[in-house]
């Protein structure tokens, strides 16, 4: 639920602010980068949580030997 609620924060400040840039220069200028109740904290850890997912995605596919693995996962990692 956590999670949920910063999405919506994020979707809520982005009728404010336009886009995420806007939101970090705001968060940099008012020096509120590093409060847990910021909008950038909360950006972070709705990227950190699309990462997670993103990456175990990746690990049960490999472990369900995915035979296109090698393709799906290099063209993530633009190697």
């Amino acid at each position: 639920m956590e999670y949920v609620s910063k999405v919506q924060q994020l979707e809520d400040a982005s009728e404010d602010y336009g886009t995420l840039n806007n939101v970090l220069d705001y968060a940099v200028e008012m020096d509120t980068t590093k409060l847990v109740e910021s909008l950038s904290h909360n950006l972070l850890k709705v990227r950190q949580g699309l990462d997670f997912i993103r990456n175990h995605d990746i690990l049960m596919q490999y472990q369900a030997g995915v035979s296109d693995f090698d393709d799906e996962v290099f063209s993530i990692i633009d190697v």
